[in-house]
This record gives C-alpha cells, structure tokens and sequence, in this order.
C-alpha cells in the first residue's frame, strides 16, 4: 500500500511505485547546493547547476540557513586491518551496505558520477523521499570514497561523501563527511531534529559496518 503524501512528508513507508517516480524525476532536476563548501577534493564530471527560481520565501530560508545553520561533520571509525578487510568495507559502501539502516535507505544504484540517488527516510513517524544524485567517485589502492549531493525537493542543501581509507599502519577506517544546511522552510524550523537525526545516521552507520565486517 502506497504511503499517503502530505506535502513533503508520507504516512506509511512510500511503496516502490513512490520512490521509483522521484527516481525518474533525478535527471531533471537541478542542484539546491552550489558546492562553496565541499567533502571531496577533486569534483566528479557533474558540474553545479543550481535553480534560480526559487520564491521570495525559499530566498530567505536560503540567505538565513547560509550565514546560521550551515553544518560541517566529519566521522570515522576503525574497522579492521589489512587488504582483506580494505576489500570487503570497499565492497560494502560501493553495494550501499552502509546505508541499508531500516528506518533510513536508499535506491541503491550503480556507483558512478550522475547515477540518481533516492534516500528514503523516517522520522517521528513520517517519511520522506529525498533526491540526490552522484557527484563523485574515486576509486584508488588505499581508498574509495564516493559522494551525492542534494537535488532540489530535498529538506536540505549539501552533500555527503563515504570514505574507506587503509591507513600506513594497516588500519582500515570508514568514514562519512557532510556539509549541509535547511533548504525550505519547514526544515529550518526542524532543524535542530534535523540534527538529530543526521547525527543518529552516523552512528547507526558506523555501527552497521563494524557489525557487517565481521560477519
């Protein structure tokens, strides 16, 4: 049964059919996010092409949340050592096994530059669909990291990238790097649940691999 859409917000998890139409919208839409501050060194072939017709109030919301509430995160937790466990935490994060949390998950699609990104998500009882799309993608011996940045239809403006980095000791780390800020109204008014909730992804995410690696 499809959840029941009441602006941005469903009662009941979005079936398929919900998700998979905001997947089909991703190639149309452009970037909230104009990349002045960003978690990737090098950016991927998708250029910023941010909308210019937002409305007098998302202007606002826009001008407010960038001089107030942008946020910069940065996390990481060890787990394991050596090339095999490199191998498998790389497998893992490249299949999006560190996003398949339950109350938070995604699309899952081919990791490549362009590819749509859909993040399906509850909080307080309701779910969103947020669009994003893929940005990034470095593929190296000692490190693979990806990142997607957010579309416009999504309560927040930024990016996220996902890092497996082999330390010299040997030690393989996992890591998520973000910068965000509230991009509509109703975000900036929830934007210290916001928070909340984004804290409460990185640390079920960083369990969720230190869990899975054993396995």
């Amino acid at each position: 049964m499809p959840g029941c859409r009441i602006g941005p917000f469903y009662i009941g998890q979005p079936s398929r059919e919900q998700q998979e139409e905001v997947v089909q919208q991703v190639p149309r839409l452009p970037w909230n996010y104009d990349n002045r501050r960003s978690t990737v060194k090098k950016e991927g072939q998708d250029a910023p092409r941010t909308n210019e017709k937002k409305n007098a109030v998302d202007r606002a919301v826009q001008t407010i949340a960038s001089s107030v509430f942008f946020s910069e995160d940065s996390s990481q937790v060890r787990l394991g050592r050596g090339r095999k466990a490199f191998k498998k935490a790389s497998q893992m994060i490249l299949s999006w096994e560190h996003f398949q949390l339950g109350w938070a998950y995604t699309n899952s699609p081919d990791v490549r530059v362009g590819a749509p990104v859909v993040v399906v998500a509850r909080a307080l009882g309701l779910w969103t669909i947020n669009p994003l799309r893929m940005c990034s993608k470095q593929i190296g011996r000692n490190r693979v990291s990806f990142c997607h940045r957010t579309l416009e239809g999504h309560q927040l403006a930024g990016e996220e990238t996902f890092v497996v980095d082999m330390k010299k000791d040997g030690s393989v780390w996992y890591g998520v790097q973000t910068v965000s800020r509230p991009d509509t109204l109703v975000a900036l008014l929830a934007y210290p649940l916001l928070r909340v909730y984004q804290n409460k992804f990185k640390e079920d995410s960083m369990k969720h691999m230190c869990a899975a690696i054993q396995k």
